[in-house]
């Protein structure tokens, strides 16, 4: 009882909450530990990449480009 959306919160950790039962028989209420979230990263990979310039002058503006 207390939980949102079928879920509870307590002492650090996530439950599901689910109920089964009726009045007649009474009620189970089961709390199911739920795995932490895992935040995702993100896929990265190495590409090579050659940065060319044209330019009227033999100067490039910077040495080194970096990408992300």
């Amino acid at each position: 009882v207390g939980e949102k959306s079928y879920a509870i919160q307590l002492v650090g950790k996530w439950y599901g909450v689910s109920y089964t039962g009726n009045m007649k028989d009474g009620f189970t209420i089961t709390n199911k530990e739920k795995a932490p979230w895992t935040p995702m990263i993100p896929p990265t990979r190495n590409i090579k990449v050659t940065k060319n310039w044209k330019l009227l002058t033999a100067e490039k503006p910077v040495d080194k480009i970096e990408v992300e």
